[in-house]
């Protein structure tokens, strides 16, 4: 499963469902609703400031990182696609000389002046779901 953040921003709950038909689960309904709602930016950006704020360990808070917390930084930001594209141009056409031919198979684009996220070709949108009980990838 081929699965970019710049299309679970655009519809998240269609990437959900896709995630869902490769785990065997339904594709729609209340749990993938649920999913989409509570890993929407703003719930994630609260649960981070509340962690915060109280100094609870958990996904966002770690005491080890007070000084950057006073300072501002977070984990979850703006949630803003195409944020590699701020680079210099002569950093993108390096990085398009060296991995454009990758980057373009996955729907990216590192040169300057192309656009910077096409659609995925139906081919790379295609979910092949796990069959129960076969070893993860990881597992053979």
């Amino acid at each position: 499963l081929l699965l970019r953040y710049e299309d679970l921003k655009a519809n998240p709950a269609g990437e959900l469902g896709r995630v869902a038909t490769l785990l065997g689960l339904p594709a729609t309904g209340p749990a993938v609703d649920r999913a989409v709602e509570v890993s929407a930016l703003g719930t994630m950006r609260a649960l981070q400031e509340r962690e915060i704020r109280d100094r609870v360990p958990g996904r966002y808070y770690q005491p080890r990182h007070e000084k950057a917390y006073a300072a501002g930084l977070r984990f979850v930001s703006q949630g803003q696609v195409g944020q590699g594209l701020r680079l210099p141009e002569p950093a993108l056409r390096a990085l398009d000389a060296r991995w454009g031919a990758v980057a373009a198979r996955f729907g990216y684009a590192l040169a300057p002046d192309q656009p910077a996220v096409v659609p995925l070709p139906a081919a790379l949108r295609q979910v092949r779901p796990l069959a129960a009980g076969a070893p993860a990838a990881s597992d053979r």
